[in-house]
This record gives C-alpha cells, structure tokens and sequence, in this order.
C-alpha cells in the first residue's frame, strides 16, 4: 500500500478530530463516502485515501473563510466547485460536498444547474 494514497494518519480518531474542529467553528458536516461506511459497519475496516463530508449550506463562503484563516490547510483548487471544496490537510485530501435546502429536502447541484441530485429523505439524520 503506497503511503501518499493512503496517508497513515487518516484514521478514525483523525477524521473525529477534523470534524470537532469544523464545528467549533460554526462548520457543521456529516460523514459520507467510505468513512461513512465503514462507522455505519457496512464494509470491512480497511485504510483511507481521503475524507468526505457533507455540509449544509447555501454556499461555501463560512467555509472558505475558515480555510483561508487555517495555516495548515492547503486549498486543492482543482477541485473547487459550486457543489465541492477540497482541502489538503495534514497530508489528508478531504472533500466537502455542498447540501442545499430546497423545500423539504437536500440538493447538491453539480457545474451549476446541469445536474441536480435531490439527496434521499433521512440522508442526515432519518428525517429531514
């Protein structure tokens, strides 16, 4: 396992400690992706590449201005979207995905309005 894909310090008590991090400053998110699966118990335990978030929102402004305050965190500006934000942050690519509120339920629009993915009920907490 090559360590630059799988950074050795992504693990659980980090990405706990990431989160903690982003809600002290008012950056609330949700675990998605394969972290996701992995708490949730529906694959093996196994190593990282990186850490996906959820964040609801209706822009990235609160979160682009914490990023920009956080000397340790490295923008990946390749992959910075209406819909997504990416951060480098100790050696650990971590990627924010944006929720938006639109009537009773999440969207995430992707390259403007070309795709809008309208996120299941519950998506966050078994009901939204």
């Amino acid at each position: 396992m090559n360590d630059r894909m799988y950074p050795p310090n992504n693990t659980l008590p980090f990405v706990c400690a990431l989160m903690r991090q982003l809600e002290g400053a008012g950056l609330r998110t949700w675990l998605f992706g394969g972290w996701a699966e992995e708490v949730w118990q529906l694959c093996a335990p196994r190593a990282h590449r990186d850490i996906d978030l959820l964040y609801v929102a209706s822009d990235f402004q609160r979160l682009d201005g914490w990023t920009s305050q956080q000397g340790e965190i490295e923008p990946v500006v390749g992959k910075r979207f209406h819909h997504k934000r990416a951060f480098i942050y100790q050696g650990v690519l971590v990627e924010v995905f944006l929720l938006e509120h639109s009537d009773k339920c999440y969207i995430t629009k992707y390259f403007g309005d070309k795709y809008v993915l309208t996120w299941p009920k519950g998506t966050l907490s078994g009901g939204n």
